[in-house]
């Protein structure tokens, strides 16, 4: 049941491309995938190292082939500001996106599809930040940590039209598994 995000809504507004990772966006503006990347990366497969930084998948799968006891992270930004993240499936990683830091503000992510993350398949904070439209499915099953999370939202972040279903924590009873967490 993995669904297709959104298509990018132009190329034109494409500012540069993605077409490797590990990769560290340094420069604001919109940030692209043309293609799929799979990688069995066991790190942080795109660090958001600037404010204003626009990451659009185009509909195209950023994912881990690294398991379920894998510790990789899609996509990362600590403390940045108008981060925005659309268009993608985030699949296999022990997080999917990561945009914290209490002076990250104004971010948001959107009409993404996450399936199959390990531990937590959204986690942001950052007043007037927003997740919206976006599929989180069959998240947990980690060998690493006891619970999952589907989303993991704190300060004040709105939450709006988010779908949340198979959240599932480590097997054996080590956690407990929580759709939406605030």
């Amino acid at each position: 049941s993995w669904s297709q995000a959104a298509k990018a809504e132009a190329y034109h507004t494409c500012q540069g491309y993605i077409t490797s990772v590990p990769v560290t966006i340094s420069t604001s503006g919109v940030w692209c995938m043309s293609a799929n990347i799979i990688s069995a990366v066991n790190g942080t497969l795109i660090t958001i190292n600037n404010d204003r930084v626009t990451i659009d998948c185009n509909g195209h799968s950023l994912a881990s082939s690294a398991g379920l006891g894998n510790t990789a992270t899609g996509i990362y930004s600590y403390y940045h500001q108008n981060t925005m993240v659309r268009n993608c499936n985030i699949r296999g990683f022990k997080s999917g996106v990561w945009l914290v830091g209490s002076t990250g503000k104004g971010n948001v992510v959107e009409d993404n599809v996450f399936d199959s993350n390990t531990y937590i398949a959204l986690t942001m904070n950052g007043d007037g930040s927003v997740a919206r439209r976006n599929q989180v499915l069959n998240t947990g099953g980690t060998t690493v940590y006891g619970p999952a999370y589907g989303i993991y939202a704190y300060s004040s972040v709105d939450l709006i039209d988010n779908t949340v279903s198979g959240v599932t924590p480590r097997a054996g009873g080590a956690g407990s598994g929580y759709g939406i967490y605030t």
